[in-house]
C-alpha cells in the first residue's frame, strides 16, 4: 500500500483466483455509497487498485488507508 498523494492511495494485491473479481465487486458497492471515491483497478504484470477521492475528503481516505493497513497485518 503507498500514499500517493494525500488524495491518493495504490494498493498492490495478490494475484490469486477471485481477487480482481472481489475487488471490483467492492469497489462499484463503494462507489454507489460514497460517490466521491474514484477507483481505478489495473490488471496487468501486477494487480493495483488506485483510490482517489476530492482534496475535501483525503481524511476520509487516510481512514480508509489505516483500516486496511490494520487489516493487512
Amino acid at each position: 500500500m503507498e500514499r500517493v498523494a494525500d488524495d491518493r492511495l495504490r494498493v498492490c494485491l495478490r494475484r490469486a483466483d477471485g481477487v480482481a473479481a472481489r475487488t471490483a465487486g467492492l469497489a462499484a458497492a463503494e462507489a454507489a455509497c460514497c460517490s466521491f471515491f474514484e477507483f481505478t483497478l489495473r490488471i496487468g504484470g501486477a494487480l493495483v487498485l488506485e483510490v482517489t477521492v476530492p482534496r475535501r475528503h483525503a481524511d476520509v481516505l487516510a481512514a480508509l488507508a489505516a483500516r486496511a493497513e490494520a487489516a493487512a497485518r
